[in-house]
């Protein structure tokens, strides 16, 4: 109850304050570094992580309900990845490098800090985050079979409808392809007219709190090569959004002015 509490507490001040009551909206593009964080569940193979570099872009919004307070999200499109190298005697596989395509939109409270008028304004963000899994891919460099030196690439695509095991797909049953994580960062707008437009620089981690999958390793197409996806994703992400005003309130002023028709 003290959650549900605190949300209805959020949504009043967000819509009913008018201390502000403007939309700062545009597109937004970045890139982000992310890497696989595996349950302590796992027990398989050991192998080495590096981070994954792909890129994220769509839409951003933000409603200022005061100088310093605003809601913030996002609608972007968003490819992670995770990239894992393998020296072991135990396991075909050489590198292994997989790539998961989302739907994220984070909700977050923007804090800004006061400027003087014309200057760069620093703000930072934090809040939970929602994801929609939609697809992905992998690509695998293998050993042809045990004991053999020569290397053989697999690639396959992520498939989430029940089939029986066909090369190139990995057909992942109960996926959470809904998932959470929690975003906090921070980072600065700059004017770029009078207009009101701006450039904003965010800087910002996310955590998963999600896992991709289960806690049993499925095997990819008929390799006998098994993928585990007792895993979720971070991230540390660096985006640039150009943004523009619409004052709320200044709309609704503008249409409700009547034309009076005087007879003679």
């Amino acid at each position: 109850m003290k959650l549900k509490n605190g949300v209805l507490i959020l949504w009043a001040v967000i819509i009913f304050s008018e201390v502000k009551a403007q939309i700062l909206t545009g597109p937004i593009l970045g890139g982000q570094a992310t890497m696989a964080g595996y349950s302590s569940q796992y027990d398989g193979v050991d192998f080495q992580q590096d981070f994954s570099f792909s890129y994220l872009g769509g839409w951003s919004y933000a409603y200022s309900v005061s100088d310093n307070l605003a809601f913030y999200s996002e609608l972007v499109y968003s490819r992670k990845g995770k990239v894992q190298r393998y020296n072991s005697t135990s396991t075909r596989i050489v590198t292994h490098r997989a790539y998961a395509n989302f739907l994220d939109a984070p909700i977050m409270l923007r804090f800004t800090i006061p400027s003087r008028k014309g200057k760069v304004r620093w703000f930072i963000n934090a809040g939970p985050q929602i994801s929609y899994w939609l697809g992905g891919r992998g690509e695998i460099t293998a050993y042809e079979f045990f004991g053999s030196d020569q290397l053989t690439q697999i690639d396959y695509n992520i498939s989430f409808s029940e089939r029986e095991l066909t090369d190139g797909v990995l057909t992942v049953e109960g996926a959470n392809r809904l998932q959470f994580a929690l975003a906090a960062g921070g980072g600065f707008s700059v004017p770029v007219n009078r207009k009101g437009h701006e450039v904003a620089v965010n800087f910002r981690y996310v955590s998963g709190t999600t896992n991709m999958g289960g806690n049993e390793s499925i095997e990819i197409g008929t390799t006998e090569i098994e993928e585990y996806l007792g895993f979720k994703y971070n991230a540390l992400q660096f985006s640039t959004a150009y943004v523009i005003p619409i004052d709320i309130f200044g709309m609704r002023r503008g249409k409700s002015t009547k034309k009076i028709k005087h007879r003679k």
